[in-house]
């Protein structure tokens, strides 16, 4: 059963009078490093082997999710993988979710001496739905000591472990349990724009960055989605969205499998396909180019992209499918200088950049832990040597830039003008908790 603390109930009726509030809960995002997709054809059998050719795994997590549905922590981590060939596009996911986490505070000492709340970073553990704002770890996961708690119903008031402790630096806010995977059903009623029902990942694609390129960056301008669901029996299916919605599944390849704790797909997108869902795309946005085949796989070709989770679970007191979170890998920062958190899914805040190989092996690949990161010139185009090979760099990684979150890091930005954004529109994420809450996905 699915538990949330009392008091982040009362959150949502204080949210509603106070915005701020639930704008400030945006988490500082890290992208993920960029991936370099080896040329291969892996075997699409749902079983994702690495010396198959895949790419190093990027992540959909904490660290490099932002939050666009309700605020329920994101309870799952997802190993994300890719490859081309010349016939298409492979994309396969790794999810594995825990069902519960819990989330912390964490305070700096503003210019009058008050501890003043600046972020929020949320923690998967097993045991949450044990915890409460009397009983909470000592540590976080990441080793981080836990000083106290917000004690309700005063949000401003935390309760510190040690009285004598002068000033606090983080304290235990809420837990939420009870998550798990469900199958698809039938078509996403409700969402419209996630394909189905059920768990859903979604890989959105700007190829080229041509769609960026050409400036479009509102709100509710989006390139096309291909939604992955699976259904009873393990059969996966993919459908388009944000352009014409069309089940794609028998031109494609699918294969997968759904457990309680597991979501394991591996897919194939033929080129055709992403062609004419791109020129569809262009002609309707007005972006006057015509994308082909071959510039698309193009050594050194570099794609802008996202993948999102539309998370569901089945709410047994409810007896039905409701709608838990949306995560997407959005960008930290967007082109136009906005906080990519408080943006959410539409192309200007993608998150993630898959570059073309330049050879035919996947030797070739990416692999962010040993830092191979290709260059890129102030467009975010890879620069390539002679022989058409991107060139690579062996940067150490410091503390908030190699997409491990830390609790509160120098890197964080609190004050900047994306805040103030997601402070505008924060009545927007409370009202989006709010829905969560009341059931809007129903069980056919």
């Amino acid at each position: 059963m699915r538990k949330i603390s009392l008091f982040l109930c009362a959150v949502l009726v204080v949210g509603m009078m106070l915005p701020l509030a639930a704008s400030a809960e945006c988490n500082q995002v890290f992208e993920n490093a960029p991936v370099t997709l080896p040329k291969s054809a892996p075997t699409i059998d749902g079983v994702i082997k690495t010396d198959e050719g895949w790419s190093s795994a990027s992540k959909l997590d904490e660290d490099t999710a932002g939050y666009f549905y309700g605020q329920n922590p994101l309870t799952s981590v997802t190993d994300l993988y890719f490859a081309y060939s010349d016939d298409g596009l492979y994309f396969a996911a790794d999810l594995t979710e825990y069902g519960s986490a819990y989330a912390v505070r964490f305070y700096e000492i503003d210019e009058n001496g008050y501890d003043t709340w600046k972020t929020t970073r949320n923690y998967i553990d097993k045991n949450a739905d044990s915890y409460s704002n009397t009983d909470y770890p000592e540590k976080t996961p990441d080793g981080t000591v836990i000083e106290g708690a917000v004690e309700p119903p005063d949000y401003n008031n935390v309760t510190k472990r040690d009285p004598s402790q002068e000033h606090i630096k983080n304290a235990y806010w809420y837990a939420s349990s009870g998550n798990g995977n469900v199958y698809s059903e039938g078509d996403d009623l409700v969402d419209k724009n996630y394909g189905w029902d059920g768990d859903v990942i979604t890989l959105s694609l700007d190829p080229l960055g041509a769609f960026n390129a050409g400036k479009f960056w509102g709100d509710t301008e989006y390139v096309p989605q291909y939604n992955v669901g699976i259904f009873e029996g393990d059969v996966v299916k993919i459908k388009t969205s944000r352009v014409a919605g069309a089940d794609i599944t028998d031109v494609c390849k699918a294969a997968g499998k759904l457990t309680e704790e597991k979501i394991t797909f591996e897919v194939f997108i033929p080129w055709d396909q992403i062609v004419k869902d791109m020129n569809e795309q262009s002609a309707a946005m007005g972006l006057g180019k015509t994308f082909t085949k071959e510039e698309m796989t193009a050594p050194g070709a570099s794609h802008r992209a996202s993948v999102t989770l539309m998370d569901r679970f089945f709410d047994p007191e409810a007896m039905y499918v409701d709608s838990w979170g949306r995560y997407a890998t959005v960008c930290s920062y967007c082109d136009d200088g906005s906080y990519g958190p408080a943006v959410g899914p539409p192309l200007k805040a993608l998150g993630m950049k898959l570059n073309i190989a330049s050879g035919d092996s996947a030797s070739d690949n990416t692999d962010p832990a040993n830092n191979n990161i290709p260059v890129t010139d102030e467009k975010g185009n890879v620069v390539t040597d002679a022989n058409g090979k991107p060139v690579v760099s062996n940067t150490t990684k410091t503390a908030g830039t190699d997409g491990k979150n830390p609790a509160v890091g120098s890197s964080a930005q609190t004050g900047d003008a994306g805040i103030i954004i997601a402070v505008a529109f924060g009545i927007v994420a409370v009202v989006g908790i709010v829905i969560a809450f009341t059931g809007l996905k129903r069980k056919k």
